[in-house]
Order: C-alpha cells, then sequence, then structure tokens
C-alpha cells in the first residue's frame, strides 16, 4: 500500500508542481493586494464595510483552496511517521523472527523513500507553507507601506 502511494504520488507530481505554483503566485500577490489596499485608502470613504467584508471573505476562501494540499500533505506525512513508529514497536514486541526480517525491510524501505512533498524541489508541501506565505506576505507589505510614505 505504502508503495503504490509513493509511486502515484511520483507520477502526478511533475504535473502537479506547475498546476500548483502558478496560483501559489497569482494568489500571495492577490493576498497582499487584498490587505494593502485597505490599508492605503483607510481614511478615504472608497471602501465600505461590506466592501471589505466581502474581500476578507474571499480572501479566506482562497486561502481555505490554496493551503489545502499543503495540509493534506503534512497529515499524510505525519501517518508515515505515525506507521513506522507503529513498526518499531511490533519489532520490539515480535518474536517471531521472520516477520521481525519483513518489518526491519519495510522500515528500511519506508526511511529510503520518505513521503516528501515540494513544489518544484524548492518549496516545501507540508504545514510550513502557510507559515512561509504569511512571512512572505508580511515582509512585503511592510516593504510597500514604507515606499508608499503613509506611515
Amino acid at each position: 500500500m505504502y508503495k503504490t502511494i509513493a509511486d502515484t504520488i511520483e507520477d502526478g507530481k511533475c504535473n502537479f508542481d506547475y498546476l500548483y505554483l502558478i496560483p501559489l503566485i497569482f494568489h500571495t500577490v492577490d493576498i497582499l493586494v487584498t490587505v494593502f489596499i485597505p490599508v492605503v485608502y483607510r481614511d478615504s470613504n472608497t471602501f465600505n464595510t461590506l466592501q471589505i467584508t466581502v474581500s476578507n471573505v474571499s480572501l479566506l476562501q482562497v486561502l481555505v483552496l490554496l493551503f489545502s494540499p499543503a495540509f493534506a500533505a503534512g497529515l499524510l506525512k505525519k501517518q508515515a511517521t505515525k506507521l513506522s513508529l507503529v513498526l518499531h514497536d511490533k519489532l520490539l514486541t515480535g518474536k517471531d523472527n521472520r516477520q521481525s526480517r519483513e518489518i526491519k525491510k519495510f522500515i528500511r524501505y519506508i526511511e529510503a523513500r520518505p513521503l516528501k512533498f515540494t513544489i518544484c524541489e524548492v518549496i516545501p508541501l507540508d504545514w510550513k507553507l502557510p507559515v512561509i506565505i504569511l512571512n512572505l506576505c508580511i515582509t512585503y507589505l511592510i516593504v510597500m507601506l514604507q515606499l508608499s510614505h503613509i506611515y
């Protein structure tokens, strides 16, 4: 089962990388703009509360859709780690020599082929991705605010 999951992930990885990277780039810019524009025009009567609420709800939807694969990949990686721990526990309590050899063989296979997800071999696709995007957005929001001479 583990081998099938790993093979399936490897087969679809090339297509997924580019299909996920493009929306990731554009939605990161969308997040920046959605947060930046109300901050810049906070004193003017350009935006009303309804418009800001709608844009924030839309932003929340984008974030959920954007980070769902990252959370799923993180959960799958966590389950693989949990499986390895269960096998090590089974190895410690097992008395059958043949079964122990099979468990050791499978543990070596899991260690040789971990479920590690990345986008284009650069961006980690796990629970770190939202933190990376948030860090990037905050950094560039600060730069944009400094360059706009508002504060």
